[in-house]
């Protein structure tokens, strides 16, 4: 049982490594823009954003809240 839990663990952490990315700020823009729709008058604004909340790491996370939840990824969304 043990072996069939560990197994699951390290499968999903496998998982959310290969598709950890580090973004740089206009790929992310265009990327933004393009294939999601944000828009262009306000990219910049979501650029910065990013930037300071998780350095254009999609693998970031910050368990640090003091209520127990955790924020992930880009745009660091709480648990």
């Amino acid at each position: 049982m043990i072996s069939i839990k560990l197994f699951v663990v390290l499968s999903m952490t496998i998982v959310v490594t290969i598709d950890a990315k580090k973004y740089n700020p206009c790929d992310l823009a265009q990327e933004l823009v393009q294939k999601h729709g944000f828009s262009r008058e306000l990219i910049y604004d979501w650029i910065c954003l990013v930037e300071a909340e998780s350095s254009f790491k999609t693998e970031a996370i910050n368990d640090k809240n003091s209520n127990g939840s955790s924020d992930h990824g880009l745009f660091q969304v709480s648990s």
